[in-house]
């Protein structure tokens, strides 16, 4: 009947509405910890409703890529995980025509200005700024790949110069 489709999409509403609050405030005593102007809105209580859940990550103040990417000493939250203190090493080629004038090789889709916007690449997936992220995070020594794109951009590699900026 009507009034029972009525009522199960009324129920199915609140329901999302109250699990949809819940995961928002969830994310935002997450996200309290990185936002200094968050933490007076967060009460003990919400603090506390957070840590049987943790165990979860239905949220997380940075995700995989932190836990990655972190240099430094790590710390622990309000909430008892370990936090690494997050930071982004980059790498930064420069090359030279006569010798004395260096110049940054900026690539396409690797954040170069960070007063420029970043080019919109998705669906596409670029490999070659991607792989330098993860490449200033080693080595060298364990990125042959780095040595030989280093080779041909001074060798002025058509191919590799197509993937330049």
């Amino acid at each position: 009947s009507p009034i029972v489709y009525q009522l199960f999409f009324t129920m199915r509403s609140l329901v999302s509405l109250l699990l949809g609050s819940a995961v928002l405030i969830l994310h935002l005593v997450s996200l309290s910890q990185e936002v200094e102007g968050l933490k007076p809105f967060i009460t003990p209580e919400m603090k506390e409703l957070r840590k049987p859940l943790n165990r979860f990550y239905a949220s997380a103040e940075y995700g995989l890529f932190r836990s990655m990417t972190g240099v430094g000493k790590s710390q622990k939250n309000q909430f008892g995980r370990l936090i690494p203190k997050a930071s982004r090493p980059e790498l930064l080629i420069q090359a030279t025509i006569d010798g004395r004038n260096w110049y940054p090789v900026d690539f396409i889709f690797k954040p170069n200005n960070v007063s420029q916007s970043l080019p919109w690449v998705a669906p596409h997936q670029p490999r070659l700024d991607w792989q330098m992220w993860f490449a200033a995070l080693s080595p060298y020594q364990y990125n042959p790949w780095l040595l030989s794109a280093l080779i041909r951009i001074s060798n002025g590699s058509k191919s590799v110069r197509s993937l330049l900026a």
